[in-house]
């Protein structure tokens, strides 16, 4: 009971935490359209990918140290002691990887300004300096993720929440204060976002060793220590580096065959159609914890339980807000920038990003439930066949269809992927009842929301040149999406598993 309840409040606080730092996202983006335009806004999507790209540093030891503060309260003292240790080992490991990017990055800003991004000759010289300055701010992004990760890891989420939201205002509200009263440049922007990824990190780590009781003349380098955690740090690395691939790949390629403008469309568009992992991420970050502890401790019940219930829920979340991005995406996107252009060039790749966004959504309760049994292999090789896919396929469509090309194959390698992995992952661990899964985490959801979002959008349709009804019914359609999803757990229709 305790847990369920420690679980409940760490959800809780996710969720809190992230809504908080996606609308700080969210409404400051204008702004910066405002003062940076769309190709200076394609800069922040360079940097976004970049910050993607540092996971492949990560080495798999971000997970490790997660799936090592999981049971850190259950140790005796002397294994305490240990992954004290371990943990400071991986804590050199992440600051001296992030100082060689950050500062390889910062060294080749003219290479990458000249011969990657494509920039106007008249802005080369503020580019290079705003990438100069990125530099720098991705060295900090980098061992934040692992404090990060040790304090979701030790299921102190709640303070961790606070920190994270407390940084995301703090770093939006000094960006625009930045770029409306000292300098309307990309350089001025990514200057500001080093200073405070900076102190984010900082504050981060003093919390992490704070809460583990240890002093912090601990020992700070034990490489012997990585050896007992090498074998699953290796698959977890292996799959860090294929998902990046997957996930990464189409912006590394996007960024040199788009233009910037055009680059900085696509990075709207997945910017709000993977703002659903706003809501998945607290529910697998909460729930990951549980599947660890019920796996170490053999209770295959309440570990199938478990892992059948958070699926569900994050059907139900995600269909209706993925759907209704997708079915609404112009008037979203108009909503939001306050430019009809921008609405119109990026409303179908949105709506492309955000099914496709929705069905990646669906996998992430099997992904968390695969380490939780400590394997790899099946994440693995579905990442190797995506990547090796998604790459030429991007190129082809993106060069031949442009920015509605770009999207295409996000939405076919994860439809391929829901329909094949499932099932070689219910059979591989010897997880029951897949047709229960299929129906109670993707079936329904996806029908009852696109039955409310096909009325709502009809209705839509019918209401022309009255801009503020026409937005209420764009609101009304997902709370009607969401409430008929929502009925579902009350009527005869949830099998048990």
């Amino acid at each position: 009971m305790k847990s369920i309840v420690a679980t409940r409040h760490n959800i809780i606080a996710n969720y809190i935490g992230a809504v908080w730092t996606a609308l700080m996202g969210f409404v400051f983006v204008p702004f910066y359209l405002r003062y940076i335009g769309a190709d200076g806004y394609g800069l922040v999507g360079v940097f976004l990918m970049l910050s993607s790209i540092m996971a492949i540093f990560d080495g798999g030891l971000g997970m490790v140290a997660s799936r090592e503060c999981a049971a850190f309260a259950g140790l005796p003292e002397p294994g305490k002691r240990d992954t004290v240790a371990l943990l400071r080992t991986m804590e050199a490991v992440f600051w001296g990887v992030a100082v060689l990017a950050g500062l390889a990055v910062s060294l080749m800003a003219h290479w990458i300004v000249e011969f990657w991004i494509n920039v106007p000759v008249q802005r080369v010289e503020e580019t290079t300096a705003g990438v100069r300055l990125m530099g720098i701010a991705l060295l900090f992004q980098f061992p934040a993720g692992f404090y990060s990760g040790c304090l979701n890891g030790l299921q102190h989420q709640v303070r961790l929440n606070v920190v994270v939201a407390l940084a995301a205002t703090i770093r939006g509200v000094g960006a625009l204060l930045v770029l409306s009263h000292v300098a309307p440049t990309i350089g001025a922007y990514f200057g500001w976002q080093a200073l405070s990824g900076a102190v984010t990190a900082l504050i981060l780590r003093f919390t992490l060793w704070q809460l583990t009781g240890h002093t912090l003349n601990q020992p700070r380098f034990a490489p012997a220590m990585l050896k007992r955690v090498g074998n699953f740090a290796a698959g977890v690395a292996g799959i860090n580096v294929l998902s990046l691939l997957l996930m990464q790949s189409d912006k590394i390629i996007l960024s040199k065959v788009l233009s910037l403008e055009q680059f900085g469309y696509y990075t709207l568009a997945w910017a709000l159609a993977t703002m659903i992992y706003r809501v998945t991420g607290p529910l697998s970050t909460a729930y990951f914890p549980r599947l660890a502890q019920f796996s170490h401790s053999g209770d295959k019940r309440s570990l199938f339980s478990t892992y059948q219930n958070a699926s569900r829920v994050i059907g139900m979340l995600v269909a209706p807000l993925c759907l209704w991005i997708a079915v609404f995406s112009r008037p979203i996107l108009t909503l939001w920038t306050q430019n009809p252009s921008i609405a119109e060039a990026a409303s179908l790749p949105l709506s492309l990003l955000s099914v496709g966004t929705m069905l990646h959504c669906f996998m992430h309760i099997p992904y968390s439930m695969q380490l939780a049994l400590n394997h790899t292999s099946l994440a693995i090789w579905q990442n190797v066949i995506a990547s090796a896919a998604l790459v030429p396929l991007t190129y082809f469509l993106a060069t031949h269809f442009g920015l509605i090309g770009a999207a295409v194959p996000w939405f076919i390698l994860n439809l391929a992927c829901v329909l094949v992995m499932p099932y070689l992952i219910h059979r591989k661990l010897h997880v029951p009842n897949l047709m229960s899964w299929y129906g109670q985490a993707i079936f329904w959801p996806v029908l009852l929301s696109g039955i409310a979002l096909a009325i709502a959008y009809v209705c839509y349709a019918d209401i022309p040149g009255n801009r503020l009804l026409s937005l209420s019914v764009v609101g009304v359609g997902l709370g009607f999406a969401l409430l008929l999803v929502l009925m579902k757990e009350k009527l005869p229709l949830r099998r048990q598993p």
